[in-house]
């Protein structure tokens, strides 16, 4: 590395093949932070499963294969979350707006069943709410950070990990 040194400052790799030398400069940007990290994980991909998920309201089957087909909202919330509560008249929104097109919107809560349904009454949500009292699916989507949505297309794949806009072609 000397050599790198020497020619580029800390940008420059040497390469060692068969006895020959070559120098090549490199430049490196940052260390992706972990909502680019979610996003190169998880956009384009097949979605993870939704795992142990129980129906806290709604009739919404709270399985990938139940809701292929659909235009799938998943929105993580959490009782706690002023955001998340922030958010609920948008969703309900959405959900009064875009479930005659084939768009399905599931909030997904760690809030034991008893729980997660006292609170969606009380905050007024009229769309389908599972609970994930295990916390597979929450892990599965590394929904660390709440609220976290994902947009899922109608064959399964996740197409964002934002809420999505008007002009998403979803």
């Amino acid at each position: 590395l000397d050599l790198a040194d020497k020619h580029f400052g800390n940008g420059g790799i040497v390469i060692a093949r068969g006895g020959a030398r070559r120098l090549f400069a490199a430049e490196l940007g940052p260390a992706p932070d972990d909502t680019c990290v979610a996003r190169m994980s998880y956009v384009g991909m097949p979605a993870p499963a939704l795992l142990s998920l129980e129906t806290v309201q709604g009739s919404l089957d709270p399985t990938l294969t139940g809701l292929r087909g659909k235009v799938v909202v998943l929105e993580f919330w959490a009782t706690w979350c002023p955001v998340c509560r922030f958010l609920v008249p948008t969703l309900n929104d959405w959900h009064a707006r875009y479930s005659a097109q084939g768009v399905a919107l599931l909030g997904i809560t760690m809030e034991p069943v008893v729980s997660a349904s006292q609170a969606a009454t009380q905050l007024g949500m009229r769309y389908p709410v599972a609970s994930d009292d295990s916390g597979k699916t929450t892990l599965a989507y590394r929904a660390n950070a709440l609220p976290a949505i994902f947009v899922l297309d109608r064959k399964g794949v996740v197409r964002s990990d934002r809420a999505p806009k008007d002009t998403d072609p979803y």
